[in-house]
């Protein structure tokens, strides 16, 4: 039954957008939760309704809310996890100087390299 409830925003993905977020989708070596985020909004790009997408990618309806919001806020960047702050790494930098990451500054930078 068509216009029950709040109508979704319109959510759009770029041509170049869609090309990342298929790579995403698809990459054995991604993060599950990248993955998973990647096909909510591949589905949610495609008209499907918030409980079709839960549905298809297994989740709740309310997590395709989530990230939906996410991607229409800050594009790509919005679907890697906010950085905690109590979970950090050091290691020590090409310049020999101790470099503090977050864990997920550094999960993107190796996901990025391959």
């Amino acid at each position: 039954m068509a216009g029950r409830g709040r109508p979704r925003a319109l959510l759009t993905v770029t041509d170049e957008d869609r090309e990342v977020l298929v790579l995403w989708s698809r990459r054995p070596s991604a993060p599950h939760s990248i993955a998973q985020r990647a096909r909510i909004v591949l589905l949610a790009a495609d008209g499907l309704s918030n409980n079709e997408v839960a549905d298809k990618v297994g989740c709740n309806q309310a997590t395709v809310v989530k990230w939906r919001k996410r991607f229409i806020e800050s594009g790509l960047d919005g679907l890697p996890d906010d950085p905690r702050p109590s979970f950090l790494i050091l290691r020590v930098g090409k310049s020999n100087a101790l470099e503090f990451r977050t864990f997920i500054e550094y999960e993107l930078r190796l996901f990025s390299k391959s």
